[in-house]
């Protein structure tokens, strides 16, 4: 008998910028513009973001103490 493990959750554009607390425009301008946005999956014509990789990208940002920090180290 093999374990099967679930696939990851993939979640909807507007649900993945409710996660990372910005609007669904600059999710959108993250994701065609840059390439410091979250990784992204392209089913068919649906945008769609794996929730564990979503975290992981959250918790790859530099912290900040202030505006004018760089997040990097001195």
């Amino acid at each position: 008998m093999t374990a099967t493990t679930e696939p990851p959750r993939l979640l909807t554009p507007a649900q993945a910028a409710a996660r990372l607390g910005l609007s669904t425009s600059t999710l959108a301008k993250k994701r065609c513009m840059t390439s410091d946005g979250p990784i992204f999956l392209r089913l068919g014509s649906a945008i769609r973001y794996p929730e564990d990789l979503l975290a992981e990208y959250i918790a790859r940002q530099p912290l900040r103490r202030s505006t004018s920090d760089t997040g990097r180290a001195a």
